[in-house]
């Protein structure tokens, strides 16, 4: 009975919240990638809408050449978004995203070198909804991202 108690206080809230989620997959250059899910806030008389999110990493950046190896992974990443709908179907967007990575450089005859990192970039973007689907493109700092979401 406990166990049910604490789980009704727990569904109530998050079923009554009024929020956008959407799950998605976001590529970082065709290097990286991973699978991003956020909730978002927004008025339907204004025409922004703001979005807290998470980056967590499922497509890892390797490369082997004759000195040595390096390879990238991309950890969970916290992200806040917010987009301004010029109409139904088009939007503009500006990110800031905390990107954090832990990256192996192997030298031959040398060793091997571990460096856990991150970079705060700010980036943006424009894309399209297509009915509950949203593909995204995105210019940071250093790199682009492509990102395709379905909303719920």
């Amino acid at each position: 009975m406990k166990k049910l108690l604490i789980t009704i206080m727990f569904l109530v809230p998050a079923s009554s919240f009024a929020a956008d989620w959407s799950i998605g997959y976001m590529d970082l250059d065709g290097d990286l990638g991973g699978v991003n899910l956020d909730v978002g806030w927004g008025d339907e008389t204004s025409p922004w809408d703001w979005s807290l999110g998470v980056l967590i990493g499922t497509k890892d950046f390797g490369e082997d050449d004759a000195f040595g190896a390096f390879t990238v992974e991309l950890d969970p990443s916290v992200y806040v978004k917010t987009e301004y709908n010029v109409n139904e179907s088009f939007f503009l967007k500006a990110s800031y995203v905390d990107f954090s990575f832990d990256s192996t450089i192997g030298i031959n005859n040398m060793g091997i070198f571990e460096l856990d990192g991150s970079s705060t970039e700010l980036g943006l973007g424009m894309g399209f909804n297509i009915g509950n689907v949203s593909i995204a493109l995105d210019r940071f700092d250093d790199f682009n991202a492509f990102s395709i979401s379905y909303n719920f």
